[in-house]
């Protein structure tokens, strides 16, 4: 008998260390789990599997508390329901919680429907006698373990009951540690989203282009299903979307809606309650209108600038409750920085719009004004100038007719004549100045040869005129606008530069029409690359306009140096490759 009771007795031991070290393996996996990179769900899931299989139980859950006081499932094991309501549950809906909030950890029998109320929120099958504890972390409760074997009633030792509860001790610190981690990886990702997005809004002015590339991000960094932007068009008072990411989303760019509310409408809801929108399952809300069906929750945020409503920014992910409170803080400072944006994108354009209305005005007012002077011009060389020759031959032959008048009489013919004289040659100069005739009848080349030859006759600048034989450009506007550039660039010499000698460049060569004018006179003062005085700067816009450059250099007491560069196939008239102009 002695030997039967000691066979047992040694049975019962390797059984006792067994089980001793099982749990003890059980907290070193555990343990082990503080260091891992995982989610926190599949962390939980772990734990579970290794809890159950130490303590023996049947079915656990985790549930974590949130500062809104709502519990939301963090993982399971065993047969418990697949999904539970995304939004959570009251913590006041489970009155075992609420006791494990001031015990470290218990078991509870009749947990399931007493008389009149239910012990605790778990949708458990024949649930029975309930373990529970609390999952603490350093500032209190993070949420709750519970566990059983599956319905059927059981009777924990004090042993038993004390490994459980300190299990459950560091289950709580190893998912707190996880939770961090998790925060504080959503946190750099935050920064580095909204660091990407102030990069992005400050080197993009165009909306069309910035705001799909915003959307893509936001998708790309957020793992959400879909981004959305719509802008409020003041005008019609409608949405327009501008920018979506997410599978088969182009198909929406462009697309219109309402403004006005509509329960369907989650923008419209935004702009005209002036609060973001959030909906954790879009599964209880069938009336509301997703951009992807097969989405469970949305976000709708309000993108403002100084106080106004210009857009709505909108997520969808497929996870039922996907956004949380800080989520939402978030993406309201991510919605404001676009809002500047789109802002900021509709005062440049209308300021270019602007600017476009001015320089087409100022075109039509230069070719009107071009229009003029060759009227002018031929009127000057085609009537004047030929009255004045008329009365130049009549003098003569009054001079030939009074040859026996007195000398007072002949001396006053001369000087008449003369003076007509003059008046011929200051008639034909002006004539000149205002439209070069040989300009359009000969072309630039020997329209600037006259010019130069009549500017160092004038002022004693010699000026050496080097041209290739390409004759210029073609089209007669830009056969004008190079004229005036060196018409107004030797006017500066004589004005300003107190030069010696210039030298004029006119050559084609590599698809471009370069122009350059070249003085040894005092320089100027450089401000960046602006030009000096108002003649330089409207030319430099006209050139501008015409798809060419001007670039000024020069520095004190060495010279100055004008040069313009004319893409060719502009000066021709032939359409360009790059776009339109």
């Amino acid at each position: 008998m002695s030997s039967i009771a000691d066979h047992r007795s040694k049975r019962d031991l390797e059984r006792s260390l067994a089980r001793d070290l099982t749990r003890m393996r059980a907290f070193y996996k555990i343990s082990l789990l503080a260091s891992s990179e995982a989610k926190p769900g599949e962390i939980g899931a772990r734990i579970l599997g290794e809890f159950t299989r130490t303590m023996e139980f049947r079915r656990a859950e985790i549930w974590l508390l949130g500062k809104d006081r709502r519990l939301r499932r963090l993982a399971w094991h065993g047969r418990v329901p697949a999904r539970v309501a995304p939004e959570g549950m009251p913590l006041r809906r489970c009155a075992f919680g609420r006791v494990l909030m001031r015990r470290q950890g218990l078991q509870y029998a009749d947990a399931g429907v007493g008389p009149g109320r239910r012990r605790c929120h778990l949708g458990w099958d024949r649930m029975t006698t309930l373990f529970g504890a609390a999952l603490r972390g350093q500032n209190g409760p993070i949420g709750f373990l519970f566990a059983d074997r599956g319905g059927r009633a059981f009777q924990m030792g004090a042993r038993d009951l004390e490994l459980a509860k300190a299990l459950a001790g560091l289950i709580g610190e190893v998912l707190k540690s996880s939770l961090n981690r998790e925060i504080e990886a959503k946190r750099r990702s935050d920064l580095l989203l909204l660091n990407k997005a102030g990069r992005a809004i400050s080197s993009e002015e165009r909306l069309s282009i910035l705001l799909p590339r915003l959307t893509r991000m936001v998708r790309l960094a957020t793992r959400a299903h879909g981004a959305v932007i719509a802008l409020l068009e003041e005008g019609s008072r409608e949405f327009v979307v501008a920018g979506v990411a997410g599978p088969g989303g182009a198909r929406y760019m462009g697309y219109r809606f309402p403004s006005r509310p509509h329960r369907s409408a989650l923008s419209a809801r935004v702009l005209h309650s002036g609060a973001p929108v959030r909906i954790d399952d879009l599964v209880r809300h069938p009336e509301v209108c997703a951009y992807w069906p097969e989405a469970r929750s949305a976000l709708v945020i309000p993108m403002r600038s100084r106080g106004r409503i210009l857009g709505t920014f909108r997520l969808e992910s497929l996870r039922p409750a996907a956004f949380d409170d800080e989520d939402l803080a978030y993406f309201s400072i991510l919605a404001e920085q676009i809002g500047h944006a789109v802002r900021r994108a509709r005062v440049i354009e209308d300021l270019n719009h602007k600017q476009n209305d001015l320089r087409a005005v100022s075109e039509s007012l230069e070719r009107r004004l071009e229009e003029e002077r060759r009227r002018i011009a031929l009127e000057l060389h085609d009537e004047l100038a030929q009255s004045m020759t008329a009365a130049k031959i009549n003098l003569g032959l009054l001079g030939d007719l009074t040859r026996e008048a007195a000398p007072e009489v002949r001396r006053a013919i001369r000087e008449t004549e003369a003076v007509i004289l003059r008046t011929i040659d200051d008639t034909r100069r002006i004539s000149m100045d205002l439209r070069p005739v040989m300009l359009d009848e000969l072309g630039l080349v020997p329209a600037l040869r006259w010019y130069a030859n009549n500017f160092a006759r004038r002022t004693g600048i010699p000026v050496d005129i080097q041209a290739d034989g390409s004759g210029g450009p073609a089209r007669s506007e830009f056969k004008t606008l190079l004229f005036r550039f060196f018409q107004e660039a030797l006017t500066n010499v004589v004005r300003h530069a107190r030069a010696q000698q210039v030298r004029i460049g006119l050559t084609g060569m590599n698809g471009t029409v370069k122009a350059v004018v070249v003085d040894d006179g005092v320089g100027m003062k450089q401000n960046g690359d602006r030009p000096h005085g108002l003649g330089l700067l409207g030319m430099r816009e006209r050139i501008e306009r015409a798809g060419g450059r001007l670039t000024i250099i020069s520095r004190p007491g060495r010279g100055t140096r004008l040069e313009v560069n004319l893409p060719h196939r502009a000066a021709e008239g032939r359409p360009s490759q790059e776009g339109p102009a």
